[in-house]
């Protein structure tokens, strides 16, 4: 008898919520045009910034002693929105998403060096990672 609710216990937990193929590739579309249309580029500010300004929280970029250089953030920034664009077309998923969420991770880690640590921006650089574990 437990061996039985058990298993209806676990069939609910695994299988009554299963997002089928066709769901995460609506949510990856959705997200990818999100991200291109709706946030804007990442911290283009970052280059111009005084260097009192930096104070980086325990993140990458407290490896670093200076923010990085306009060039260096406007190329991460083309970089994400390459891999934003292979995941609105469907190319190289795994890879773009990988890609998406390293490029937000690094530029969002400059970006909170100025001290203003946005947590609900943290979930963008999570999104792409738990998409690319369930495909």
């Amino acid at each position: 008898m437990i061996a039985g609710l058990m298993a209806r216990i676990d069939a609910w937990i695994f299988e009554e919520y299963r997002a089928s193929t066709m769901d995460l590739a609506i949510f990856r579309i959705i997200y990818a045009l999100f991200m291109l249309l709706i946030v804007p580029p990442v911290a283009p500010w970052i280059g111009r910034a005084p260097h009192a300004f930096f104070s980086p929280p325990v993140s990458l970029a407290a490896l670093f002693p200076d923010f990085p250089p306009a060039w260096l953030v406007t190329t991460l920034n083309v970089g994400l929105a390459a891999f934003l664009s292979l995941l609105l077309v469907g190319w190289k998923t795994r890879m773009a998403s990988l890609g998406t969420a390293a490029l937000l991770l690094v530029l969002k880690s400059f970006e909170y060096t100025v001290g203003k640590i946005n947590a609900s921006e943290t979930l963008l650089i999570v999104i792409p990672q738990i998409g690319r574990a369930s495909c």
